[in-house]
């Protein structure tokens, strides 16, 4: 069981969340990884086995994203409905724990791995900039030179130009 939910979640996350633009990848790699940390730490509170399918930061960072619900179930959650509302819930267990832990440190690599990406992607971005700046101020410097040029060549043609006075 605990292979095969290391399969789906590493499934969800690389071929659809991990797809995604950094940013969303990150919200919700993070999110369902606070989920199951935070049933791992507190398996016995009842406000961390279950959250409303309408919570917005839940339909935001991971319902939304592709292979969102995908993951939540491969972790172990499945919707219930509680007094007319839906809600994406985890029946606590060994098993179930010994689950979100198989796909707790799932997430901690796929979070590593998508950070780290984004970060070469921030650094590349500001090598760019960094450099068209570098450019620019390298044609600036050419063109204040070639200026220079210009006005030295025009003063020594105006002085060819004009005989000098002869002394007497």
């Amino acid at each position: 069981e605990c292979s095969n939910a290391r399969k789906l979640v590493l499934r969800a996350l690389d071929s659809k969340i991990a797809q995604q633009d950094d940013a969303a990848a990150l919200a919700a790699i993070r999110l369902a990884s606070k989920l199951a940390n935070n049933l791992i730490q507190n398996p016995d509170e009842v406000k961390y086995t279950r959250v409303k399918a309408s919570n917005q930061a839940l339909q935001r960072s991971l319902l939304k994203v592709p292979g969102g619900q995908d993951l939540l179930i491969a972790m172990g959650f499945r919707t219930i409905v509680i007094d007319f509302e839906e809600h994406w819930a985890v029946a606590v267990s060994p098993l179930s724990l010994r689950v979100l832990q198989v796909a707790a440190e799932g997430l901690a690599h796929y979070e590593q791995l998508v950070a780290a990406r984004a970060e070469q992607k921030a650094k590349a971005r500001s090598e760019k900039v960094s450099g068209t700046n570098a450019h620019r101020e390298q044609i600036l410097a050419e063109i204040e030179a070639d200026k220079a040029a210009r006005r030295e060549r025009s003063r020594l043609m105006g002085r060819a130009a004009r005989p000098e006075s002869v002394a007497e």
